[in-house]
């Protein structure tokens, strides 16, 4: 099949293909045009059927599945699901077989995974999408190429792919599951889409034109927020954005840089949460916004941190050099001192009773009271870089020293303390 070629060729025609194969004419229609493919190709060919157990028929496809691959000379990998009975069952259905796919696919060390969804799939699953209030990401629905999954048949419809397998001389199996309307995707495919054609035929083809322009403008603000955050964002020990930049960008790439940002963070916010993010980035300083996976969003005066309950935050601290002359100090942090003040110094973050005498000040302050007025966000604190001797912080690095380091016009030996590290507020 031509459409299969021409996709593969545009992926960059992987060496192996595990190819999901339900019995169904789509998954079929896949095996066999993969199977033509090989003939011209350098290709590797395996199935996997996977078991759900929620049909009687189940085992039925199974010994189908496996007959079809024999004929075909295609290895067969056949994996049982374990489907949770508690919530939406098609949502726990379709996780359990994804997982049971990355089972195989590392079974067969495949270079993608290939499924047999067209373009009455993708229909469906954009009217899905917006149906929950998904934004322009979920109205692309599927896409040929994500991550491994390989998706070649997104342009033709069904009957176009049981008529090839019919011409092939082969049967595929029915699963009568697919016509219980109980299910939203078979209510949309038996009755909202039939009464959508009535209205206009050429519906499915309209959705599956306006998926396709929704996927590359989407791509485009993608591109726009990935640049920005390369800008404006850190990740690593501490996790945040720059409040000013992202509260004067327009409240879609808000929303974007958000979203795109939680996900490089492995953090899933829903709409709802989207939207409190944004308010949050108006509310005063000290504001916190709960997010899942024991995460919480905090808002400093300059800063969006993300901070996990989870893993907490740890900063590796840089080195500490000595001498009368500092290697690369335009890329670092330095500052003078008398001789006299070397003895005893160490490198650390902060401990409880530690205190400073801020330079130009006779007396001293607690150091979360000089931290605080020195504009150093609470999240970065805990981590920041300093030089102490005992209890006595003597230089907050990037930040300030101690009246203690002052250089007065008798002290004759002088000494350069240089700092290679980055502090907890680097970009």
């Amino acid at each position: 099949m031509e459409t299969l070629k021409n996709s593969y060729d545009s992926i960059g025609r992987p060496r192996t293909v595990l190819a999901g194969l339900s019995g169904g004419a789509d998954s079929v229609a896949l095996l066999l045009s993969l199977c033509d493919l090989r003939k011209e190709c350098e290709l590797e060919i395996f199935a996997v059927h996977v078991n759900h157990g929620l049909r009687e028929e189940a085992i039925q496809d199974e010994a189908f599945c496996q007959s079809l691959c024999e004929k075909l000379r295609v290895p067969f990998i056949a994996e049982k699901a374990q489907v949770c009975r508690t919530g939406s069952l098609e949502a726990a259905a379709r996780t359990a077989r994804y997982a049971a796919f990355e089972k195989a696919m590392q079974a067969s060390a495949a270079d993608v995974l290939a499924l047999g969804h067209h373009l009455d799939d993708q229909a469906e699953t954009v009217l899905m999408h917006l149906m929950y209030g998904t934004g322009p990401s979920g109205l692309g629905g599927m896409r040929e190429k994500n991550s491994h999954v390989w998706r070649p048949f997104l342009q033709l419809r069904r009957k176009q792919l049981q008529a090839y397998v019919t011409a092939k001389g082969y049967d595929w199996r029915e699963d009568e599951s697919n016509s219980d309307i109980a299910f939203t995707r078979n209510r949309i495919r038996a009755k909202v889409l039939p009464a959508m054609e009535e209205c206009t035929a050429s519906t499915v083809n309209a959705i599956g034109r306006a998926s396709a322009i929704l996927q590359t403008e989407s791509d485009f603000l993608q591109l726009l927020a990935d640049d920005w955050l390369s800008k404006y964002a850190a990740s690593g020990a501490y996790s945040f954005l720059l409040l000013q930049p992202l509260k004067h960008e327009h409240l879609a790439m808000k929303r974007r840089i958000l979203r795109r940002y939680c996900e490089k963070l492995q953090i899933s916010i829903d709409y709802a949460q989207t939207e409190r993010l944004c308010n949050l980035l108006d509310r005063e300083a000290g504001s916190t916004e709960n997010l899942s996976n024991s995460w919480h969003a905090f808002r400093s005066k300059t800063r969006l941190h993300f901070i996990s309950g989870d893993t907490p935050a740890v900063h590796s601290l840089g080195e500490l050099f000595v001498g009368d002359t500092v290697p690369n100090a335009t890329k670092g942090y330095q500052q003078q001192l008398p001789v006299c003040q070397l003895h005893g110094l160490v490198l650390r973050t902060r401990k409880t009773g530690d205190y400073i005498q801020p330079f130009g000040m006779q007396g001293t302050k607690p150091l979360k009271e000089y931290m605080i007025d020195r504009g150093i966000d609470q999240p970065f604190r805990d981590g920041w870089p300093l030089v102490c001797r005992d209890h006595e912080v003597l230089w907050v690095i990037g930040v300030g020293a101690s009246e203690k380091l002052r250089v007065m016009p008798n002290d004759t030996e002088i000494k350069q303390l240089y700092y290679s590290g980055r502090l907890p507020d680097s970009i």
